[in-house]
């Protein structure tokens, strides 16, 4: 996939996206890593659908062994549950999430995805992010870099 826009440091731009022909996303393919893949995919649309209750009981039920939040360079957050609860209440209502590419990598997900946020006086905010998942023995590690 091809992004072809210009990260200009307002981030009010445009990105088209080209598919690429020779695409490898998903190269483990272990019962896992198609759980870990349908999980991700899953979870974008509930938020993208504002259905944060849903989309809470899916991190549930991937995760009975624990959730681990962070957005890097600033830490692990305390609570993993109550920061996703958190991060819906404060960002639900305002932006969504558009995915570019995401790969699959046996217990390992990255997702490159821009943020497009709906500003008060109606304009839109597009930031870049790339979110890592890490699903081990129910426990489910994210990761968020956002710019």
């Amino acid at each position: 996939m091809t992004v072809s826009a210009s990260l200009a440091p307002s981030h009010r731009h445009a990105v088209r996206v080209q598919p690429r022909t020779n695409k490898m996303a998903f190269m483990a393919n272990t019962s896992n890593s198609n759980q870990l893949r349908d999980f991700v995919r899953e979870q974008y649309r509930l938020w993208n659908e504002g259905r944060f209750a849903d989309l809470i009981a899916s991190y549930q039920s991937i995760a009975p062994n624990g959730l681990t939040l962070e957005y890097v360079g600033r830490g692990v957050l305390p609570d993993g549950w109550k920061a996703l609860q958190d991060m819906c209440d404060t960002f639900g209502a305002t932006i969504r999430i558009e995915v570019l590419e995401l790969i699959v990598n046996g217990d390992e997900a990255a997702a490159y995805a821009i943020n497009n946020q709906t500003l008060a006086d109606g304009g839109l905010k597009a930031t870049p992010s790339i979110d890592l998942y890490r699903l081990k023995d129910g426990k489910l590690e994210c990761r968020y870099f956002h710019a």
